[in-house]
């Protein structure tokens, strides 16, 4: 972990972070560890996230926001899942949601970030809200903020609308896109 943080780079193209959350998944597999059951009392994790997320924006570009980032991805990741449990279990229309779409789950994950970044879900949204708020004026304020908020929700909206129409008029190609899954 102290690698991750401090941003140690490993052999050439071997990412320092992908090996991280690579380790951390095998360990919780190989030990048959529930991640939600593994960190239901690290509920702390939540508000030091959203501390470091906020310490984030004016550490930007500065010596100290990697490590800084590198911390907040850890907390983060972990806080995204116990949030996400908590509304599963406490808002209906989150879990129907969650059940009404699981089919496409596998689907979002390929392409939100096909590597032409700008040509991806992901790329485009987020490229879409820079620019409404770049016209409207917001963005020199709070615009890069209010785009990392928004973006996520409105790529799994373009993701779930690709996924439909696929499925719908190439079902075969679709199955084989995804594997089956």
């Amino acid at each position: 972990m102290a690698a991750f943080i401090l941003n140690i780079e490993t052999l050439p193209g071997i990412h320092v972070k992908g090996l991280f959350f690579f380790v951390f998944g095998s360990y919780l597999a190989v030990n048959k560890l529930d991640i939600l059951d593994t960190f239901k009392s690290y509920k702390w994790l939540i508000p030091l996230s959203i501390a470091l997320l906020i310490m984030l924006v004016p550490a930007d570009n500065m010596p100290i926001s990697t490590s800084i980032r590198h911390i907040y991805q850890v907390t983060g990741i972990i806080a995204v899942f116990l949030l996400a449990n908590t509304m599963i279990k406490k808002l209906k229309y989150i879990n129907q949601f969650i059940f009404k779409h699981s089919n496409a789950s596998f689907f979002i994950y390929v392409v939100h970030t096909i590597p032409i970044v700008v040509a991806s879900p992901r790329g485009f949204t987020s490229l879409l809200i820079d620019k409404t708020l770049y016209i409207s004026g917001l963005y020199k304020h709070s615009g890069g903020v209010i785009s990392y908020f928004l973006t996520p929700f409105v790529c799994l909206f373009v993701c779930i609308i690709m996924y439909n129409i696929l499925k719908r008029f190439i079902p075969k190609t679709m199955e084989a896109l995804i594997g089956g899954r």
